[in-house]
């Protein structure tokens, strides 16, 4: 793992197909699975996982989905935020992420402790440690930016 993102193909509706656009992609509509483009469109991205454009290109399909077509775009996956305990975290360490399992919903560190495109046991590359968090369970956690590794 070299830290450079992988850029990925795939198609999107011509509304959303703008560069810097993020989107977490959900999985295919039943409606999908007979389509002709199923394989560039939907195979080369993990539902559940948050992307982002980087690039459009010029050619644009018809959808059944998307009313008016659909762009090819390039994407990559983007990194994370997530809390981590303290003594786990050391800049360039690869972890295996397990997301706080917390029920306070008001908690501040809520989205954070919980974030959004990870699989519990994943692991991940410490990019950044962004400091530490005031946790109201007096728990010991930083908040670190997170890239996926992918073997």
């Amino acid at each position: 793992m070299n830290g450079e993102k992988k850029q990925k193909i795939t198609l999107i509706g011509l509304k959303q197909a703008k560069k810097c656009f993020t989107f977490v992609y959900e999985g295919a509509a039943e409606e999908c699975k007979d389509c002709n483009l199923f394989t560039v469109c939907i195979s080369n991205i993990e539902s559940g996982r948050i992307y982002k454009i980087t690039n459009t290109r010029n050619k644009i399909f018809h959808c059944i989905i998307h009313e008016e077509g659909v762009k090819v775009v390039e994407v990559v996956e983007l990194d994370i935020e997530g809390v981590i305990e303290s003594k786990l975290a050391f800049l360039g360490g690869i972890i295996s992420y397990f997301p706080q399992e917390c029920k306070r919903l008001s908690c501040i560190n809520y989205g954070s402790c919980l974030p959004q495109g990870v699989r519990k046991g994943e692991k991940y590359k410490i990019l950044e440690i962004k400091g530490k968090i005031k946790c109201p369970l007096d728990q010991s956690f930083v908040l670190a930016k997170l890239q996926r590794v992918v073997e």
